[in-house]
C-alpha cells in the first residue's frame, strides 16, 4: 500500500509541477527561476485547456460586477492582456508585419525577429483589440472570455499541428517538434467538450471552421517562406480568440 501511495504522491507531484511550469511559462500567475528543459517544455500542451479556464475566469471577473458593459470588457481585455504579458499580441503584430513587408524567406523572418514593430504591426493591434472589445461588450458574458480562452489555447496544437514539418529553430520548435497525435486530439475533445457544454456545437464548429482557414493560410506562408516560428503560434491565439468571438456573436 505504500508503494501504490508513494506512486500517485509522485504522479500528482509531477502534474502540479508541470501546470506550474505551463503557468509559469505563459501567464504571470506563477514565477520561476527554473530553467525548464526541452522536455518539460513539451509537456505543456498536456495543460493548455485547463490553462484557458483559469486565464477565462480570471479575465471574465469584471463581468461578474454591475458595470456598464463597455467598461467590463475593457477591464476584461486589460486582465486578458496583462495576465499573459502581451506574449500573443507580440507574435500577431510580428507576423503581420512580416506578411505586410511582402519580402522572401530569410528576409520575412528577419523581420519577425526584428524587436521593432512596424505600421502593419501597429495596424494589427489597434484594429484586433479594438474588434475583441466591441464583440465582448455587445455579447456581455463571463463566459465569453472564458469560452475564447479555451478555444483558443485548446486548438492551438491544431494549428502547431499542420505547421509541424515547417518548424525553425528556436523556442518555437520544442512546441513544434513535440506534437504527437494523442495530443492533438486529447485537446480538441477537451475543448469541444467544454465548449458544447458552456454554449452549443454550432458555435464550436463556427469557430473551428474559421481557425481551419487560418491554418491553411498559415502552412501556405509557411511553404512560401520555408518555415514557421513561435509567431506563427502567438499570432494563432489572438486570431482563435477573435473567431470565437465573431462566431457566438453569429449564434
Amino acid at each position: 500500500m505504500k508503494s501504490i501511495s508513494n506512486f500517485f504522491t509522485k504522479k500528482i507531484q509531477t502534474v502540479f509541477n508541470d501546470f506550474s511550469l505551463t503557468l509559469s511559462f505563459f501567464t504571470v500567475l506563477v514565477k520561476t527561476e527554473k530553467i525548464a528543459s526541452e522536455e518539460e517544455m513539451a509537456k505543456t500542451w498536456f495543460y493548455m485547456v485547463p490553462l484557458g479556464l483559469i486565464l477565462g475566469s480570471i479575465a471574465g471577473l469584471p463581468f461578474i460586477f454591475p458595470l456598464k458593459p463597455d467598461l467590463q470588457a475593457l477591464l476584461s481585455l486589460v486582465l486578458l492582456v496583462s495576465l499573459t504579458r502581451c506574449f500573443h499580441w507580440d507574435g500577431f503584430a510580428d507576423l503581420l508585419d512580416g506578411i505586410g513587408s511582402n519580402t522572401q524567406k530569410e528576409n520575412f523572418f528577419n523581420i519577425l525577429k526584428d524587436s521593432r514593430i512596424g505600421v502593419f504591426g501597429v495596424t494589427g493591434l489597434i484594429l484586433g483589440i479594438l474588434s475583441m472589445w466591441i464583440l465582448l461588450k455587445n455579447i456581455h458574458s463571463f463566459w465569453a472570455i472564458v469560452g475564447l480562452c479555451v478555444f483558443s489555447r485548446g486548438n492551438l496544437i491544431f494549428t502547431a499541428w499542420t505547421l509541424k514539418k515547417w518548424a525553425k529553430k528556436g523556442m518555437g520548435k520544442i512546441f513544434f517538434s513535440s506534437i504527437s497525435f494523442q495530443k492533438v486530439l486529447l485537446n480538441l475533445i477537451l475543448s469541444a467538450l467544454i465548449i458544447t457544454i458552456i454554449f452549443d456545437i454550432l458555435t464550436y464548429t463556427l469557430a473551428f471552421l474559421g481557425l481551419l482557414i487560418w491554418s491553411f493560410y498559415l502552412l501556405f506562408l509557411a511553404r512560401k517562406h520555408r518555415g514557421a516560428n513561435g509567431d506563427f503560434l502567438g499570432a494563432t491565439i489572438v486570431f482563435s480568440e477573435i473567431i470565437f468571438l465573431v462566431a457566438l456573436s453569429l449564434r
